[in-house]
């Protein structure tokens, strides 16, 4: 998981326009804007509507999911979609050839438990012209294939749709269907004759349970699975009556603290990868991923192949970090070596410090506890500590008895800071407090740093209660007039304590952010799907993210959106030419107001921007409201603005009472981008429609 490239976002200023007034609504005429081109009820079927948190046992990650779930997928081909009814049957709507629309039955998904499907999230991946991935949204994958009918049956197309194979998730935790835990499907692409797929399911309850090594005992949380499995070219037109079954075997795990809120595969125009039926895999280069989530991905390895965790004393658990080497070249295969690693370029044995940190949006709390370093207790005073600030590097001594016990020399440190105004205090006779302040970056902002110093040593930033309690407590003692002379006398400087005096409320209040297990994505990582590896990490600056773009036929997404005071920022993705392992972010449009907009909506469903040419985005409120707002020059001081309200009239020949009713369960629950971008399709619980931009 090291010597990955790191990437800082840049603004281009050029692009902001700070004379933006605002969007003015303009009325749509829906005769005009909006057609309604199926009707469900009438064909005898509805959409169904995950509900948020029916069972009352999904985290709050698994509930946000569940909301902004987007039932209407993209097929391969141009501006045709799928979605799964309330029957279980795969439909796909297309434009005909003589420019009208058409929805078709491709096949049924077989039902195994009811009860559970209505909970879970049915997903639906075309990977290539061939092949359709279908999850039934508890623990099956259904690969769908298209073949060429002899019987001709459908005049236009010539082809029929079979079940060819099985692949059921092999649960490593439990065999019994109600401790099945939903897991979520990120993504999935097929390349010579393999499918990948990344999903996302709850951690196991620890990692002696799960069969995993990470050198600590970790619980709850998330893990992100990568899955691969060879299928077989069928060239045969003959149906098979029997798909062939497969479990699949997790290659490995990435765990991560919630549900990525962000995934995408890389995508590479001069990519050559072939697909299993001959054509060009979307133009997908095979062997990378992005991830946007809050924490750093820990690398983990599958049940099948790690060792025993009890072959570990405590004290290699606790003082050194472990890592899982594997052999690339076989699939899923871990060799389980564990080995130590160096800690910003240095051994262990070198007194490089264990500690913990916490961080607001301009102090990075830094806390060394000397006796733990040392496994055993010792009292130290001011005078055994060296500390010195410099621009971007910490020099932190510390000596017992004329021993050195701590020694960071010139330690590069991960952003600029302000010397002058960093401190440090000693707790307990013991405890070695460091307060960091930042300095801002070229945009201005106070930059998030996801790690300490800028050789990555793999100490993740601390959220534990009990730990922010305990730094809270420290705090306390200085925001008094001066504290005990005691206190005072263990409070030291480079010489300016004013500024962290003064700044003490303020860090007080914001404390109580850092235990928020909401917070907002801070990192994008470039994974390398063959190993895990992290390639790429991609630091937001301190800025939230708002949303992404509508996905491709390949389910990929080109752009992604970050929150610039209240503004949008939208980010172009592509691959670097010259290194395919890591990718290029370019400012690409500013986005007036959109963070701005997204805080005025309370209940927020769906947000996408154009994924052709940024034309417009579009947010969904309620599962009542489309809100469109045009952005085609981002340099006008005012721009417009349409709004669609559902329930909309519903044709139908029953009395007004029951047209009512049914209108009043007409929900949005899928939306997707056609005709290049010119027109959205919306799929409600009921009907389907189009809209003209």
């Amino acid at each position: 998981m090291l010597g990955k490239m790191e990437t800082k976002l840049r603004i281009d200023r050029n692009k902001l326009n700070p004379d933006f007034n605002g969007y003015k609504l303009k009325l749509v005429d829906k005769n005009e804007k909006l057609q309604k081109v199926a009707d469900f009820r009438k064909a005898g079927y509805e959409i169904p509507v995950p509900e948020a948190n029916p069972t009352g046992v999904f985290s709050s990650s698994q509930v946000q999911t569940r909301i902004q779930f987007n039932n209407l997928f993209c097929g391969y081909e141009n501006d045709s979609l799928l979605f799964i009814n309330d029957a279980n049957e795969l439909l796909k709507y297309e434009r005909t050839k003589e420019g009208g629309n058409r929805i078709d039955k491709l096949i049924d998904i077989p039902r195994i438990d009811v009860k559970r499907e209505k909970l879970g999230l049915k997903t639906i991946h075309s990977i290539s012209r061939t092949y359709i991935l279908v999850f039934d949204g508890i623990g099956t994958f259904y690969l769908i294939e298209r073949y060429t009918a002899k019987s001709e049956r459908d005049e236009e197309h010539g082809h029929e749709y079979r079940i060819r194979y099985k692949l059921v998730l092999h649960d490593e935790q439990a065999n019994q269907a109600d401790q099945l835990r939903f897991p979520t499907v990120l993504g999935a692409k097929i390349i010579k004759n393999n499918v990948n797929i990344v999903i996302c399911d709850k951690a196991n309850l620890s990692t002696k349970q799960a069969g995993l090594h990470t050198g600590v005992q970790e619980s709850g949380g998330f893990e992100v699975q990568v899955y691969a499995v060879a299928i077989e070219e069928i060239s045969e037109t003959t149906p098979e009556k029997t798909p062939i079954i497969i479990e699949l075997r997790k290659k490995y795990g990435l765990r991560v603290k919630n549900i990525p809120e962000y995934f995408s595969y890389v995508t590479d125009v001069g990519n050559d990868a072939r697909s299993g039926d001959g054509s060009t895999s979307n133009n997908t280069f095979a062997h990378n991923f992005i991830i946007g989530t809050e924490t750093r991905p820990k690398l983990v390895a599958p049940n099948k192949q790690a060792k025993d965790e009890s072959e570990l004393g405590d004290k290699s658990v606790e003082k050194h970090h472990l890592s899982l080497d594997y052999d690339a070249n076989e699939t899923g295969i871990w060799e389980g070596e564990i080995k130590r690693k160096k800690c910003c370029g240095k051994d262990e044995e070198a007194h490089f410090p264990q500690y913990t940190w916490i961080q607001e949006d301009r102090v990075v709390i830094l806390t060394v506890d000397v006796p733990k370093n040392l496994d055993r207790l010792i009292r130290i005073t001011k005078n055994d500590i060296e500390c010195i600030f410099e621009d971007k590097k910490l020099t932190l001594k510390c000596r017992h008895n004329g021993d050195l016990v701590l020694d960071l020399d010139n330690e590069p440190l991960y952003g600029h800071v302000m010397p002058s105004q960093c401190i440090w205090t000693i707790e307990d006779n013991s405890i070695l407090v460091i307060y960091i302040v930042k300095d801002q970056d070229e945009a201005g902002v106070y930059m998030r740093w996801p790690q300490v110093f800028e050789r990555d040593d793999e100490t993740c930033e601390t959220m534990d209660p009990a730990e922010v309690a305990r730094i809270r407590e420290a705090l306390m003692k200085f925001t008094a007039s001066g504290g005990t002379q005691q206190q005072q006398d263990s409070f030291y400087s480079n010489g300016n304590a004013d500024y962290f005096y003064n700044q003490q409320n303020q860090f007080m209040s914001e404390l109580d952010d850092l235990v928020d297990y909401n917070t907002t994505l801070s990192s994008f990582y470039i994974i390398d799907e063959e190993n895990g590896n992290i390639n790429q990490v991609v630091d937001t600056s301190g800025m939230d993210y708002l949303c992404t773009s509508f996905g491709s036929p390949g389910q990929n997404s080109n752009y992604v959106c970050l929150k610039y005071d209240v503004d949008g920022i939208l980010f172009k993705i592509e691959p670097k030419p010259s290194h395919h392992s890591t990718t290029a972010w370019n400012h690409s449009k500013t986005l007036n107001a959109l963070g701005f907009v997204m805080a005025s909506k309370s209940d927020k469903k769906f947000v996408y921007v154009d994924n052709n040419n940024c034309d417009y985005f579009v947010i969904s409120e309620s599962s009542k409201r489309l809100y469109i707002y045009n952005c085609v020059d981002n340099t006008a001081d005012t721009l417009v603005h349409n709004v669609i309200e559902f329930p909309l009239e519903y044709e139908s020949n029953s009395s007004s009472t029951s047209t009512s009713a049914a209108a009043d369960h007409e929900l949005i629950c899928g939306l997707q981008q056609i005709n290049n971008g010119s027109e959205l399709a919306i799929l409600s619980s009921l009907s389907m429609y189009i809209y003209k931009i």
